[in-house]
Formats: structure tokens, sequence, C-alpha cells
């Protein structure tokens, strides 16, 4: 059963090069929106985590995810929440996603515009952790990764949000 709602939209994104704090390049970042923008709509952005380095430090990726997330939430009118998701892929006891709010704070995301998900192992499970953590009316997200991992990660929201039958645009 399907929600009546064209799915077959196109992805439009934009890519961001950003620099670490020393100066060197650092993974590229894109935030799609697969659809067209909704006049009244109610988004979310959701920022997908990178596995911390086995020494529990912060590598290049995520710093760059959270300012795009960051950004994309300090220049929108409706300052819309964010969830960060994320589980301690890497076992050092640190969830992805609090290491992503500990960095969206610094960037000034109040923190209760943060919303943890800090269970997911892969980028499946990002989608499926995050869907009930959607606020109530939520009829769009922009996802925020590395470029390289836009197309996946949109295809597997896209198709666990229409799994569940959520008329919710990517």
């Amino acid at each position: 059963s399907g929600s009546g709602r064209d799915r077959s939209s196109s992805l439009a994104s934009a890519s961001t090069a950003s620099t670490d704090g020393a100066g060197r390049a650092g993974s590229k970042v894109s935030v799609s929106s697969i659809g067209d923008a909704l006049e009244n709509s109610m988004p979310v952005i959701v920022v997908l985590g990178q596995s911390l380095n086995p020494d529990g430090s912060t590598p290049a990726t995520l710093p760059d995810r959270a300012e795009a997330a960051a950004s994309l939430h300090l220049s929108t009118a409706s300052r819309p929440p964010i969830i960060a998701t994320g589980g301690d892929t890497a076992g050092t006891g640190t969830s992805e996603a609090e290491v992503m709010r500990k960095l969206l704070r610094e960037l000034g995301v109040p923190d209760a515009k943060i919303i943890l998900e800090p269970r997911a192992k892969n980028t499946l499970q990002n989608a499926w952790e995050s869907v009930p953590m959607l606020p109530k009316g939520c009829d769009e997200i922009f996802l925020v990764t590395s470029d390289f991992h836009m197309p996946r990660s949109a295809y597997l929201f896209e198709a666990v949000f229409a799994s569940k039958d959520l008329n919710i645009s990517v």
C-alpha cells in the first residue's frame, strides 16, 4: 500500500568543502532534500554519524557533518530540530550521536533542538531508528552526510519511510 504521494522525485544536493582546525581540507559534506520544498513543511535535519577512531578521537568527517547541520539549522527560519544519529560502532564507550551533540552545541545549536539517536550501527539502522524520533507533523527531512554517502543514504531513508507508509520527503 502506498501513501498516494509520488515518491519518484529528483535528488537535489549541495556540497561544501571544509577545513579542520589546522587548515587541512576536510571531507565534502552533502545536504539533500528529495522532492519539492513544501511551503508549509515541517522539516527535520538528520545528520548521520561516522565511526570514531579506535582511540576514541573524532574523525574529520564528523565535525564537517555537524557544521553543515548547524549551518542549515541556523540559516532556516523555523530552526528545525536536528536528529544526530549514530551508535558506538568503534566500541569506545561514546556514541557518534553524543559526539555530534557536543559539536552542534559548540556551533550554536541549542540543546533543546538536538535529538539523539545513539543506537544505530549502520546507515539502514540510522533511518530505521530515526523514524520514532521524528516530531509529529514532520513531512520533510534534510539528510546531512558525506557526498559519497548521499545516494545510498537517501535511498535507504526513502525505502524505510515507504515501508512504514510515511508521507515524508527526504
